[in-house]
């Protein structure tokens, strides 16, 4: 696993004994190591904070005494009101753990009844206070410091997924031609524009970074290079091979 805050210029990458090692990608200096037990909180995702302070890890799905279990399942495409009603009565819920990078002691944990790791490949950012999770399934969350997370959708799966050095916007993909762009807490889709798949078989999005400058540039499952401009244009520079 790793993760990065290019904001902050630092990784962290995780080795099989639960050990999250930090490192300056300026030198590639470690500059601090956290202990995580992953038994009791195997990690499904995580982020840096864009400050560089804090380390937050969001647990895999775990049987909870917390919520009475309903059992049943969930359509992939339910609405959310289905969604949060069987998050809320599934008997699984996630551990979140922050630490502090500098101590590599926990600053805060607690859980919560959002199951990430029952929605498949996920993303983690932070934007301001707020951690937020996106994830291949598109039920994505929005977690503040205090009270319970918050369930939204993008309309779009999450086959590839980019997010700004500060958090401020994101981008996901799935189909080439189905790509969008967000600001970060707002439900308007800013669809990308002139993307054209290949002929044959389908193209998707796999990779989606931004710059400093917020310019995105991406790869997709055909090995194409591209790049987004500020209104939401592609432009495909070329194959890789």
């Amino acid at each position: 696993m790793f993760l990065v805050s290019k904001k902050a210029n630092l990784l962290a990458y995780r080795t099989k004994d639960g050990v999250f090692s930090i490192v300056n990608m300026a030198d590639g200096k470690t500059t601090a190591t956290i202990k995580h037990d992953e038994k009791a909180a195997p990690t499904h995702v995580g982020c840096i904070s864009p400050d560089g302070q804090t380390l937050t890890l969001i647990s895999r799905g775990q049987d909870t005494t917390s919520e009475k279990k309903l059992g049943g399942r969930v359509k992939f495409n339910a609405d959310l009101e289905a969604v949060l009603t069987h998050e809320k009565a599934d008997g699984k819920a996630s551990a979140v753990t922050t630490y502090s990078i500098a101590s590599g002691k926990i600053v805060s944990t607690r859980e919560v009844f959002y199951n990430a790791s029952a929605h498949q490949t996920a993303y983690a950012f932070h934007h301001k206070s707020d951690v937020h999770v996106v994830t291949y399934g598109d039920v994505n969350m929005r977690l503040p410091t205090t009270g319970d997370p918050e369930l939204y959708r993008t309309t779009v799966m999450a086959y590839g997924f980019g997010v700004t050095h500060d958090g401020s916007r994101f981008a996901v993909g799935s189909m080439i031609n189905n790509g969008a762009l967000f600001d970060t807490g707002k439900p308007k889709k800013q669809k990308i524009e002139g993307a054209t798949p290949n002929p044959g078989f389908p193209e998707y999005y796999k990779t989606m970074v931004f710059d400093a400058d917020n310019n995105m540039y991406g790869l997709t499952g055909d090995l194409r290079l591209f790049r987004v401009d500020d209104k939401n244009k592609m432009y495909v520079i070329k194959p890789v091979m």
